[in-house]
């Protein structure tokens, strides 16, 4: 299972460095609010039949570290692909940015989502396998068979992880816009015929 996770991890890191990209472009177009759009989306997730408990899922994500995981990866991405975002913006953006995602309560999204793909008896018989397993429960067949249970709503995962992304950039967009603008004028003076957007 972590495998997968892992894999499904990429797809969110790169993207902090591609919101960061789209910083000129996304700040004054009141259409492009992703809070409201994750919450669409998290409303239009409906359970599976006999869906996994919360209490299920919490106990899945203190065995399975998902969440611990998932913003590990999530953070080291900001710095890895940080050479994909606007030049000028400064190394204390950055920091806000690794900030926020450690803030960002990732249990009810990640909940919601575990509801609408796994069922009370898979996720019994994965925590079962959990307790007897431990560190060795990626790669089981349990492992596989929650993988499985989830694969198909891979569009919805993608989609959720994109707008977790867009909303923490936009919280701090809107934190940081006045170090923003400062920025950008002072590498716009300091670059003449530089514009943003430009390759």
């Amino acid at each position: 299972m972590r495998q997968a996770w892992i894999v499904r991890l990429a797809s969110c890191v790169i993207l902090v460095a591609c919101c960061c990209n789209g910083i000129a472009k996304e700040k004054n177009n009141p259409q492009n609010d992703p809070s409201a759009a994750l919450n669409n989306l998290l409303q239009t997730m409906t359970p599976v039949k006999d869906a996994a408990t919360d209490d299920q899922i919490r106990e899945y994500f203190q065995f399975s570290r998902v969440i611990e995981d998932y913003k590990a990866a999530w953070i080291g991405g900001v710095d890895k692909n940080r050479a994909r975002s606007q030049p000028y913006l400064p190394d204390s953006y950055f920091a806000d940015i690794k900030t926020e995602i450690q803030d960002t309560d990732l249990a009810p999204p990640f909940t919601v989502w575990f509801k609408h793909t796994v069922s009370r008896d898979l996720m019994d018989k994965v925590l079962d396998a959990y307790l007897k397993l431990g560190k060795n429960f990626p790669g089981s067949p349990m492992c596989i068979e929650i993988g499985k249970a989830q694969a198909p709503m891979g569009d919805q995962w993608n989609q959720l992880t994109v707008l977790l992304a867009r909303q923490v950039v936009a919280k701090v967009n809107a934190a940081d816009k006045v170090k923003i603008d400062d920025a950008r004028a002072q590498y716009a003076a300091a670059h003449p015929g530089w514009r943003e957007g430009a390759q």
